[in-house]
């Protein structure tokens, strides 16, 4: 309840009153001395806390040696609108705490920072405006945050521009790729070198508006979500475009049981522990909310403003991507089943070709006993050999089939063994109630 931490940017400081017999001019520890701490709150209430609620850290003695003073930092996630005192008195801790009249539902997320990352390629005309927008918006809400570009091979002066800007800057970093990479590379690059509790994911071209940023974070927190994403539910393009989007959205949701409407949008707003853990490929940009159910997350979408572009043209081919969207959603659909289970699969077709083999070699016995009297054995064989060659073939197939995965299992194994990844995500622990003279 009293998570106590030093990586707050505004947290609240707290002094600590240690007994005066403190060792150490300088204490790192989890637990204050004492076994009791009782809590006061501003309207005169008191409550016994289990040490183990109060864990302190990077501790600092005072100058007066009848006296031990600590101080440090309150977790605002935690306790993002308190002021509290904790002293120590005769036996125990005593911990008052007021609270502020006016709280922002986004100060946890405004005081640990906002990595914005955006993947470039070709804007040049777009880059100041995008930039400048974005700093207003979260200056104006207090929002302590980073800007992330990574040019992903631009050809236009984009890079030099960006360098520029970040030499000019301290609220922008730039990644430069060596060559073209793709935007699924370029955004994989950011999220990697993101330091935000939240993380914010938008295209360059002047089409996401950056005041949907902050309506988004405020739907992430009060619905308690893993993921926000944008729903551009009056697109400004032509209809060359968005109808197959549309058609393509409407799949992805049905097959991977996804139910966004715009899975496309680019424009999203994360926690960035769960970006960080998803490893996109090719072209699966346009997938990160099936690799984010994958990994457990709980996904809500929020209508958001599309513009006209102003500048450049699009990257990509109204349909020239639907094959590599049919591919990209094939290889998540078997990601998102058979992960962590490839020898269900594989070994069900093994099993698939057996059954077929089995009963193609039943119907050709059928057949050799049925012309066997008026034919011979060689005559009647000669009727059923395509039946008993197809058998055979399939025979092997389940073999074979079924040797690779044995192999696909030993794979998965080695994966998440060598990479310590666990086949499971755990999203919250509960600790039990803390039994008195028990410490753990």
């Amino acid at each position: 309840m009293y998570a106590l931490s030093g990586t707050g940017v505004k947290a609240q400081r707290v002094t600590l009153r240690c007994c005066p017999n403190a060792q150490n001019s300088r204490a790192s520890f989890d637990r204050p001395p004492p076994q009791v701490f009782r809590r006061k709150s501003h309207r005169g209430s008191t409550v016994e806390l289990s040490r183990r609620k109060v864990p302190m850290m990077s501790a600092t003695r005072s100058r007066n040696p009848s006296r031990a003073s600590y101080t440090a930092r309150i977790e605002p996630s935690i306790r993002p609108h308190m002021r509290c005192k904790a002293t120590w008195k005769e036996t125990m801790w005593t911990i008052e705490e007021e609270y502020d009249e006016q709280e922002n539902p986004l100060e946890p997320i405004a005081s640990r920072g906002v990595s914005i990352v955006i993947a470039v390629y070709n804007e040049l005309n777009n880059l100041p405006v995008l930039i400048e927008s974005i700093a207003k918006v979260m200056k104006d809400r207090e929002f302590l945050y980073e800007i992330i570009c990574v040019d992903d091979g631009s050809s236009d002066g984009s890079t030099q521009l960006l360098k520029a800007m970040s030499a000019e800057r301290d609220d922008m970093t730039t990644i430069v790729f060596r060559r073209n990479f793709g935007q699924t590379a370029a955004l994989a690059a950011g999220i990697k070198h993101a330091q935000g509790i939240a993380l914010v994911t938008m295209d360059a071209d002047l089409q996401n508006d950056p005041e949907d940023i902050p309506k988004m974070m405020e739907t992430l927190l009060v619905n308690d979500l893993d993921l926000v994403c944008g729903w551009r539910k009056k697109r400004k393009d032509n209809l060359i475009r968005t109808i197959p989007s549309n058609v393509a959205n409407a799949i992805i949701s049905r097959v991977t049981g996804v139910h966004l409407h715009d899975t496309g949008c680019t424009l999203k707003v994360w926690r960035t522990a769960l970006a960080k853990l998803i490893r996109p490929y090719g072209e699966q940009h346009r997938m990160l909310p099936v690799l984010a159910a994958i990994e457990g997350a709980r996904i809500g979408e929020m209508v958001v403003n599309h513009l006209p572009r102003r500048h450049g043209a699009s990257k990509y081919s109204a349909l020239g991507r639907v094959p590599r969207v049919v591919l990209d959603l094939l290889i998540l659909v078997v990601m998102q089943r058979y992960r962590d289970r490839p020898v269900q699969l594989i070994g069900g077709i093994s099993l698939l070709c057996l059954t077929l083999a089995a009963g193609l070699a039943a119907y050709g016995a059928i057949i050799v006993n049925a012309w066997t009297p008026w034919l011979g054995l060689l005559g009647a064989l000669s009727h059923a050999g395509p039946q008993l060659v197809l058998a055979l073939e399939l025979a092997v197939a389940a073999v074979h089939f079924m040797c690779l995965a044995f192999v696909a299992d030993i794979v998965m194994r080695s994966f998440f063994e060598s990479q310590r990844r666990s086949v499971y995500r755990i999203r919250d622990i509960v600790p039990a109630m803390p039994v008195r003279g028990f410490s753990p």
